[in-house]
């Protein structure tokens, strides 16, 4: 199965670093943005696997699935909401 996922690269001096936000620990470096996003294709990969694998071993019964909901203490500025501005008479 693939799945998509957004990345965030930046330059900084001579290497790109780049991780993926929705993949908490995935995060990467590279000479070029290619390299960066062959090495994060790779470690969203493994984190996936890990998961998978101990989410396998730990569901030897009384496993119990929940929904729980998480109010971050930070904002992102795509997170705001615009500032309703009134139209012009």
């Amino acid at each position: 199965m693939e799945q998509m996922f957004e990345t965030t690269i930046e330059k900084r001096d001579k290497w790109y670093i780049g991780w993926v936000d929705a993949v908490p620990g995935a995060f990467s470096q590279g000479r070029t943005i290619k390299e960066v996003e062959e090495n994060l294709k790779e470690a969203v990969q493994l984190i996936l696997e890990s998961q998978r694998e101990m989410r396998d071993k730990g569901s030897r019964g009384g496993t119990l699935r929940r929904t729980i909901q998480v109010r971050s203490s930070r904002t992102c500025a795509s997170d705001r909401q615009p500032t309703p501005r009134p139209l012009p008479l």
